[in-house]
């Protein structure tokens, strides 16, 4: 756990130095670090500016989704692995996790 405190803080240094555009792949991984250590909003709120800069990103809406359904949030977690289907309707898991969702609501 003590690995994900510390990629937290090198992800957070490292967006001092990045455009706006170039900050995609740090929200979504920070994001993921937050979500390891049970900080739920702090992923969701990476995950949600993920989706911002990168709209048209399907990894983006699926892993804000995965964060919706860990968070109970089974409406917001269906929206956004919808939204991912519709952008890849080949990868299975957005599929299974939409499943989930459905089942858990």
């Amino acid at each position: 756990m003590k690995k994900n405190y510390q990629a937290i803080d090198e992800y957070t240094s490292s967006l001092k130095f990045m455009k706006n555009n170039e900050q995609f792949h740090v929200y979504i991984n920070r994001g993921l670090c937050y979500r390891e250590i049970g900080k739920l909003e702090s992923s969701i709120d990476d995950m949600t500016k993920a989706c911002e800069i990168s709209k048209d990103n399907p990894i983006a809406h699926f892993q804000l989704g995965v964060n919706f359904l860990l968070n109970f949030n089974y409406d917001c977690a269906l929206e956004k692995f919808n939204t991912a289907i519709e952008m890849d309707q080949l990868e299975p898991k957005f599929q299974n996790y939409k499943a989930l969702a459905l089942y858990m609501n």
